[in-house]
């Protein structure tokens, strides 16, 4: 602990030699809550129009809703408490929806990215499985995760793709079990199954070079998250980049080739964290081909102007 100019007490954190003060932002972001039901729904949310219930009396009027309650008690109790890998958001107006926020684990080339799922409960669940859609970017960085959103899971599939699935050999795998399963398995599921470089298949990743590429990737996606986070997860994102930017950017320097794109896309990252608020100009000297290139580049996507925006609305 130090002392500041009024004389109370700050929490630092230390980076090697560089040692940062944890400002408001990150202690707010230290206090996030795992679960969280709101008001209401963002506009954008991708299942904001399908027909759901409205009425957040339904809860203790249908089966559905008692389900649905259910869900909301297991991820309040149930989620990864430390450190917080998943965070859920509900909202009391559309009790059929969610959205989650999935944490890329350690070890991987999805390491510290941020993957983020809307979710919808039809109005046969538990009787069919909850629908996801995957914030993906437009980027293809894994086959279960498709750039249109589609998430390839057996506890999402139904009934006659499984029929079909196992008419061609497919080994038999986990099924939605409409009296056990839930939307946490399916979440736990896709950080342990998909988001992880140990599948049944080792093949899939025994190529460095199919890890360097997933790597790059993600890191695509931590750009175009800190430009324009998921609404009700700002703080959460501007948080998670705060603290995390070091340890990214010395993962990257460790996996990444020599070619100009992997290094235009770290200069853009140390750009994109230091107008997040972290220092990172000593990763600087360490790369300097395509450096121009990648701040120039970072100009005209128009990285910078709106981070530093998202920034100051959240801080102000």
């Amino acid at each position: 602990m130090a002392m500041n100019a009024n004389g109370s007490k700050e929490k630092r954190l230390v980076y090697g030699e560089i040692e940062e003060i944890l400002d408001e932002l990150e202690t707010a972001f230290e206090q996030l809550k795992k679960f969280q039901v709101l008001t209401d729904p963002p506009e954008e949310h991708r299942f904001i129009k399908y027909e759901g219930y409205k009425d957040k009396h339904v809860l203790q009027g249908s089966t559905h809703g008692r389900r649905i309650q259910q869900e909301w008690d297991l991820l309040e109790t149930q989620l990864p408490e430390s450190p917080k890998t998943i965070l859920v958001r509900a909202y009391e107006t559309r009790i059929d929806l969610m959205r989650a926020v999935l944490i890329g684990p350690q070890g991987t080339p999805y390491s510290n990215g941020l993957f983020f799922f809307d979710i919808f409960f039809p109005k046969n669940y538990p009787a069919c499985p909850p629908k996801l859609y995957y914030h993906s970017y437009d980027l293809n960085l894994n086959p279960k995760l498709h750039p249109g959103g589609k998430v390839y899971l057996s506890l999402l599939e139904t009934s006659c793709f499984r029929l079909i699935s196992n008419r061609y050999g497919h080994n038999k795998r986990e099924k939605w079990n409409p009296k056990q399963s839930t939307v946490l398995d399916v979440l736990l599921s896709i950080q342990n199954v998909i988001l992880d470089t140990k599948p049944s298949q080792p093949q899939k990743y025994i190529s460095l070079k199919n890890f360097r590429k997933t790597l790059l990737l993600t890191c695509e996606g931590m750009l175009h998250t800190l430009k324009k986070p998921p609404a009700h997860f700002e703080m959460f994102v501007a948080g998670h980049f705060r603290t995390s930017a070091h340890q990214i950017l010395w993962n990257y320097k460790d996996h990444k080739d020599n070619s100009k794109h992997a290094t235009m896309l770290f200069y853009q990252l140390i750009r994109a964290f230091e107008v997040n608020g972290t220092h990172c100009k000593h990763h600087n000297g360490q790369l300097e081909i395509g450096k121009n290139d990648a701040i120039e580049t970072s100009k005209k996507k128009g990285f910078v102007v709106e981070i530093l925006n998202n920034l100051k609305s959240l801080i102000y």
